[in-house]
């Protein structure tokens, strides 16, 4: 059992590595926003998946952006170099979405896989308010915390609050509990948690209530 474990492992690394390093690049508008809060527009090269269902690669959006701005040439913007950045892309529905990471100080750690540096990361925003939703994108094999499988069983999806520009990631064995205690200067939203009408796979619901409710 161990030994069929340990080569099951050795494969999903490499099956990991070989989609994570095989994705191709699509042009898109949009912008990023400076560190002196400037908003530039720009065209990116966004990496996608070409043979698998995930469209886009979320995962190494986190790592940079490839930008073309003013006809420059080709620029490499890392976490640290820019605030945010939002493009404009047709998904497979044929449907326009809009997609913006922006950049945040690392204080949970994340992404130790790629970045030489932890200072800072690149986050996809979800839901901005005084709450904030991010997601987080990892490469594993099996499940972690509040980590989910993605269809393909490549990427794993973590959610990350936001609150008084603070990161914080719940337990998801623990998830009543934990977000009870992180929204307790919310009583209204709490006491639906409590009630049970609102559950992990509700979180987006309790950000706009939380935001909607005591986002003042």
């Amino acid at each position: 059992m161990k030994r069929y474990m340990r080569t099951f492992k050795i494969v999903s690394i490499i099956t990991m590595m070989f989609v994570f390093n095989n994705s191709k690049a699509i042009d898109a508008n949009g912008y990023y926003v400076t560190l002196k809060n400037d908003t530039i527009h720009a065209k990116f090269k966004i990496p996608y998946y070409p043979n698998i269902s995930i469209d886009l690669n979320y995962l190494k959006l986190q790592e940079k952006i490839e930008v073309y701005a003013d006809k420059k040439e080709k620029q490499e913007l890392l976490p640290g170099d820019i605030l945010a950045f939002s493009f404009y892309y047709t998904n497979e529905d044929l449907e326009t979405d809009t997609v913006t990471y922006v950049s945040r100080k690392n204080t949970l750690k994340l992404g130790r896989e790629f970045f030489q540096s932890d200072s800072a990361i690149f986050l996809r925003l979800m839901i901005k308010g005084k709450l904030s939703l991010y997601k987080y994108y990892s490469m594993g094999s099996m499940p972690a915390g509040n980590m989910g499988m993605s269809a393909v069983g490549v990427a794993q999806e973590a959610s990350i609050l936001e609150k008084n520009e603070k990161l914080y990631m719940y337990n998801a064995f623990k998830f009543r509990s934990d977000i009870e205690e992180y929204l307790s200067d919310c009583p209204a939203v709490v006491k639906l948690i409590e009630e049970k009408k609102y559950k992990s796979k509700h979180l987006s619901t309790i950000v706009q209530e939380y935001n909607r409710l005591c986002g003042q």
